[in-house]
């Protein structure tokens, strides 16, 4: 993550990050203005207009591409949490003759059981009542076996055309989301969710922090400083949590400063990226806790000692600016901090 100053404050952000996994290269049948990896095995591209936005998704997993019954989804997820509880939903079922069926769907925000049908209006999220102007509508589906890809091609206008089944869509960040499988049933692992600016044009770097280039940081700030947390182990069963201790700079002269901005950076096209659950930034006591985590640790069952939660960040968060006349002060007393990133291995349940 990383962290913004104002001359006597500064700005911290945080980071979970391994080495880029290559995403190969979208094969939409439309031209789009920009596009983001989602993870190894699916590409997004776009273009947003006044009224609506033109998404083109492209998945490269060759169980899927070879399937009898392939089926994609994309959506937009609830703002506040990022998760499928309250999420817009559109799916597509493809099958082998060619033949494509698009399905106008929402997660209702009570979660009820996954029904043991499967397909067409038998399955969870459960299909929009019916609409005179539907808020997803196909432009393309295909299924190209030589080319490796399951393309889904739709637009939706900004928006919602029903406020009890559907979402608006912002020119701006959104908690986008998307799943696919063979045989239309519970994607299990086979899913992921981002926030994404949808105003962004080329080539983009999936939840790569961005307020400095957003313009939106407080005129005062003079420096930013980055903490990450190193390679930790993750189980595949289970949540872990990895710790990583920092201290932040003072000002020149030793002078106080104020944290009055965070952000996270957090690149999904690598393996670390899509296991990060949430992260916290902790204001913590210069203790042995503290010092064992210099360098990065385990914090699973030891936990840090510490006195104030300065930043959090889940999947659906996003940034924090202070108001003006506010900052988290960092001095001689108090400047030491821990990164505690919360990874997930669990792939399904």
């Amino acid at each position: 993550m990383r962290l913004s100053f104002r001359a006597a404050a500064a700005v911290v952000a945080a980071v979970a990050a391994v080495a880029a996994t290559a995403v190969p290269p979208t094969f939409a049948l439309r031209t789009y203005n920009a596009s983001a990896p989602l993870d190894e095995t699916a590409t997004l591209s776009w273009t947003l207009t006044a009224t609506d936005v033109r998404f083109g998704l492209v998945v490269t997993d060759a169980a899927v591409v070879n399937g009898s019954a392939v089926w994609v989804g994309l959506g937009v997820g609830e703002p506040t949490s990022g998760s499928m509880l309250g999420a817009d939903i559109v799916t597509a079922e493809m099958t082998g003759d060619g033949a494509c069926t698009l399905t106008n769907r929402h997660v209702p925000s009570v979660a009820i059981p996954l029904d043991s049908a499967v397909g067409g209006d038998a399955i969870f999220p459960v299909p929009d009542e019916a609409c005179a102007a539907p808020a997803w509508t196909l432009a393309a589906c295909a299924v190209d076996a030589a080319a490796g890809t399951v393309t889904l091609e739709v637009d939706r206008p900004l928006a919602a055309a029903n406020a009890a089944q559907d979402r608006p869509i912002v020119a701006g960040r959104n908690v986008l989301m998307y799943a696919y499988g063979d045989g239309f049933g519970y994607h299990g692992g086979r899913r992921h969710g981002t926030e994404i600016d949808l105003t962004s044009t080329g080539r983009v770097a999936v939840s790569a922090g961005s307020l400095a280039e957003s313009g939106l940081l407080p005129a005062d700030v003079s420096a930013t400083q980055r903490l990450s947390v190193p390679a930790y182990p993750v189980s595949p069963n289970r949540t872990d949590y990895g710790c990583s201790s920092f201290e932040i700079e003072l000002g020149p002269g030793a002078a106080g400063r104020q944290i009055v901005a965070a952000e996270p950076v957090i690149d999904l096209t690598t393996a670390a990226g899509k296991l990060v659950h949430h992260f916290i930034v902790l204001s913590c006591e210069r203790d042995e806790v503290w010092t064992a985590f210099v360098g990065g640790g385990d914090c699973l069952t030891t936990q840090p000692r510490c006195r104030d939660v300065v930043y959090g960040w889940a999947a659906g968060a996003s940034h924090l600016i202070m108001p003006e006349e506010a900052g988290f002060p960092v001095n001689q007393e108090e400047r030491s901090y821990i990164l505690q990133v919360s990874g997930s291995g669990v792939t399904s349940g």
